[in-house]
């Protein structure tokens, strides 16, 4: 019998115990190694959750206990949520049926590897054994700079890179109700060339808030400052006259306090996730700003991706090799890699916008985004949430419970769309400006009179060209705004597959027709003979189709 393949995961945080949730879920043995003594404990503020992260929950099954603990503002079929860090954390191990497999006090120092092994050696003094190691302990990840000990160590040309980079700090906290402040409100305040304080109200009133202050110079690398105790008091204490809402100031919140913490907002996104038998996920391989909320929903995306391409190796092998370990790790990292980096760079975009550094966000927000509708604010936030990652190792949750949204994931789409490019819009406009001159160069084509509508339906497409033989350039761009766009259009219908045998898949029938009369007579008689064409599908006359079905309905 084959030795059982085991996970080591360091770190208990989101990214971990998502993983550790997924590998229970698809039988494959983990060992979660946790430094604190304790889960979940009342510390960091709060998680917010978007849509294509609680599906992901759902897939799980621990997305109704997730809700029970947010605050909740329902859209895109899963709502957006605000959870309580501890909550999120909670629920998450509350979750796991082997909980004896989650060992607390642990705090990893160094990790090795030996053969087909890797060794995570505990401040305890224990030493922890498993095929894989997954580094899902944050941004000063433990596990990430054994693998750059590694790398340096051995033969392989290989580096693991972090190009670190900081604007801004920030204190975070959590703090008692004021009274004034109520579930589900948010606050956002500027000070006039100073910091910005965001305040996110969960459950039960109590505020998140986030007091954020632009570093006099970008930092990099071992740069990025560290802040005490004493820092953390000089800030509150410069900003506590700052007004979160009309009748609640900094100072309101900071005095209730329940937990804060000053820290560097750093972010990265490495492209080295793996080396060896090590990978890393979360916090350790992307840090956003926390301005956009990415960071968490990244981090379970991030998880379900590693535990789906590990489960697929795993049901195609009795033991699995350094090439298939090789082979799992490089797939995540292919499927995560672009995603992760556009969204690291749009969250510090974001944050630079918010904060106003410049003259055109001061006009985006004071002047543009107050005249937008709510509808078109929320659109331009789904193309992160509906392009986001499902597990392909679980069931789809849409497909059981018919969750109900108005716009389809990228997943579920017959086809991955295509994202304009800069040449495509080049290109548009080009066309647009050809299209412009070649009807403004037109003359009158017939005895200096317009013909009567069905005469110019009748007339032959080249009756635009009447100085075509004295003009190229004229016979060339009225050609590219007349036939080229419809027969384009007409060749790629024709490859639809419920148009294969419809009148409407003979494109270059088309083509030879508009050359003796136009494109118009010819389109209108083309879409009238298929709509009582045959169906693709069923090789039946679609109009009778419709016919039947009507009269089934009255039937019933």
């Amino acid at each position: 019998m084959p030795e059982q393949f085991v996970v080591a995961i360091v770190g208990a945080g989101i990214a971990g115990l998502t993983l550790a949730n997924f590998l229970e879920k698809l039988n494959i043995e983990f060992l979660l190694l946790e430094a604190k003594g304790e889960i979940a404990p009342p510390i960091g503020a709060c998680f917010g959750w978007q849509p294509h992260g609680l599906r992901i929950f759902d897939q799980l099954g621990c997305c109704e206990e997730m809700l029970a603990v947010s605050e909740v503002s329902t859209t895109h079929g899963y709502p957006i949520t605000i959870t309580p860090r501890h909550s999120a954390i909670r629920v998450l191990y509350e979750h796991l049926q082997h909980r004896d497999r989650v060992i607390l006090g642990q705090r990893i120092v160094n990790a090795e590897q030996s053969g087909d092994k890797v060794f995570l050696h505990a401040e305890s003094g224990r030493i922890f054994e498993a095929d894989i190691a997954v580094g899902a302990d944050g941004v000063h990840s433990m596990v990430r700079r054994a693998m750059a000990k590694m790398a340096m160590e051995s033969k392989i040309e290989a580096r693991i890179e972090l190009k670190t980079q900081c604007e801004y700090e920030c204190i975070f906290g959590v703090s008692r109700p004021t009274g004034d402040l109520k579930s589900s409100q948010s606050h956002i305040t500027r000070r006039e060339a100073g910091p910005i304080i965001t305040v996110i109200v969960g459950p039960n009133d109590t505020p998140s808030w986030f007091l954020w202050f632009k570093l006099p110079e970008d930092t990099h690398g071992v740069n990025i400052p560290r802040f005490t105790a004493e820092d953390e008091l000089a800030l509150a204490e410069q900003e506590s006259e700052m007004y979160v809402s009309a009748n609640v100031k900094f100072k309101d919140l900071y005095k209730n306090v329940i937990f804060s913490r000053t820290t560097a907002l750093p972010i990265h996104a490495s492209p080295t996730w793996h080396f060896g038998r090590f990978v890393l996920i979360g916090d350790s391989v992307h840090k956003f700003d926390p301005v956009t909320g990415h960071g968490a929903n990244s981090a379970v995306e991030s998880a379900a991706a590693l535990a789906d391409n590990l489960s697929a190796m795993m049901t195609s092998r009795n033991h699995l090799s350094a090439e298939d370990i090789e082979s799992v790790f490089s797939q995540t990292a292919l499927l995560r890699t672009e995603r992760v980096a556009w969204l690291v760079e749009e969250s510090a975009r974001f944050q630079r916008y918010l904060s106003y550094t410049n003259f055109a966000a001061q006009v985006l927000f004071f002047r543009l985004v107050p005249l937008l509708e709510t509808r078109v604010v929320t659109d331009f936030f789904s193309k992160r949430m509906f392009s986001g990652y499902r597990s392909k190792a679980l069931p789809n949750p849409n497909l059981n419970k018919k969750v109900a949204h108005s716009v389809p994931y990228v997943d579920e789409l017959l086809a991955e769309p295509k994202s304009d490019s800069c040449l495509t819009r080049i290109a548009i406009v080009a066309y647009m400006a050809l299209l412009y001159f070649a009807l403004s160069r037109q003359d009158v084509p017939i005895d200096g009179k317009w013909p009567s509508p069905l005469a110019r339906a009748m007339q032959p497409s080249t009756f635009i060209l009447p100085d075509a033989a004295s003009n190229s350039l004229l016979f060339v761009s009225c050609w590219l705004t007349t036939e080229v766009a419809i027969q384009m259009t007409l060749v790629t219908e024709s490859r639809r597959p419920r148009n294969r045998l419809a009148l409407f898949s003979v494109a270059y029938l088309h083509g030879l027709i508009s050359g003796f009369c136009s494109i118009t007579a010819t389109c209108c008689l083309t879409f009238l003979l298929d709509n009582i064409g045959t169906d693709g599908r069923n090789r039946r006359p679609k109009l009778l189709v419709a016919v039947c079905d009507d009269i089934a309905s009255c039937q019933l």
